[in-house]
Formats: structure tokens, C-alpha cells, sequence
């Protein structure tokens, strides 16, 4: 009996490890997607604009989603109508330069806490100044630093990844890099 109950234990112990070890693979591979994601959004949004005058300001999600045949956003970020992530927040473009401008926002709405944590540093990686990023914010406030130092993005502060809340976070890119 009292083995039985130790091999339960041990069976237990194990399960338990392979369970947490297959979440966090689960939560690395779709953080590396939603990086991907960002990738092809903003090429295909700078690829649409370059031919255009300029971007209107305000909010610009419905006009990309509208384009027949654009692809702007990925299938998968596709719902109803709208644009959300990985994890189901809302994804919003805005065009915030002036009245017809050059400057866009790409906004996750609603990121879980610890997401924000793992993707704001990779999302504002050194490489993404090639791609146009000039500024990010979390939940309104500016980063100082791109990228951030991983320790200062996390807490409860003003601009910071709350592990117990959503965060929005807002990369700013220029439409046209060599600008």
C-alpha cells in the first residue's frame, strides 16, 4: 500500500513537470509566432502604403482588413471582422501622423501580463529599427531604452507588463525606412 502510494507520487511528480514543460513550449512557440506576425503585418502594411500618398490618421484596421486580395494580417489574426492575437486581444493600425502622414501604430490591445513580458523585448530587438520601429509603449507610457532591459518592463508600475493584467502595447514604425 504504502509503495503504491509513492509510485502514485512519483507518477504524479512526473506529470506534473511534463505539464508545465509542455505549457511554456506552447507559450515560447506562440510568442515566437505573434514576433512573425508583427514581421509580416508591418512589411505588408508599409508594402500597401508605399503605394499611397500617404497614411490617413486615425484608426486604419478596418480600411487593411477591407483590401480584396491585400493580406494584410494573417489568416489566423482574422475574427469576425476584426484583428486580435495569439491571445485573442484586440490588434489595432493607426495612422498618427498628422492628417495624411507617414507614422503608424501597431497596438495589442490586450496581451496577458506575462506575455507582454516575453514579447515587448523581442519585439523591440535592435533588427527592428531596420524594419522601421522608431518607439514603443507599454499601456501608455514610452520606453526609454530599445530594447528594454527585460527587469524594467516587468511589474506593476506605469508602463509595465503586470503578470496579474493585460497590457496594451503600441510599436511605432515609419512607413517609409529610409526616411
Amino acid at each position: 500500500m504504502v509503495e503504491m502510494a509513492i509510485v502514485l507520487g512519483v507518477v504524479g511528480l512526473v506529470m506534473g513537470g511534463v505539464w508545465t514543460l509542455a505549457v511554456k513550449v506552447q507559450q515560447t512557440a506562440r510568442v515566437q509566432q505573434a514576433v512573425e506576425q508583427v514581421i509580416a503585418v508591418n512589411k505588408n502594411i508599409r508594402s500597401y502604403y508605399q503605394s499611397q500618398p500617404c497614411i490617413p490618421t486615425g484608426n486604419q484596421t478596418a480600411v487593411l482588413t477591407g483590401l480584396p486580395g491585400q493580406n494584410i494580417f494573417p489568416r489566423e489574426m482574422l475574427n469576425g471582422g476584426g484583428v486580435v492575437d495569439l491571445w485573442n486581444g484586440g490588434v489595432q493600425v493607426l495612422g498618427v501622423d498628422g492628417a495624411c502622414g507617414y507614422l503608424f501604430q501597431l497596438s495589442f490591445l490586450a496581451l496577458p501580463g506575462a506575455t507582454c513580458a516575453e514579447l515587448v523585448p523581442k519585439l523591440t530587438a535592435s533588427s527592428e529599427a531596420s524594419r522601421g520601429l522608431v518607439a514603443a509603449s507599454i499601456n501608455g507610457t514610452p520606453l526609454q531604452a530599445l530594447p528594454p532591459n527585460p527587469a524594467a518592463i516587468i511589474g506593476a508600475g506605469a508602463g509595465q507588463c503586470n503578470a496579474a493584467a493585460t497590457a496594451a502595447v503600441t510599436l511605432n514604425y515609419k512607413l517609409r525606412v529610409s526616411d
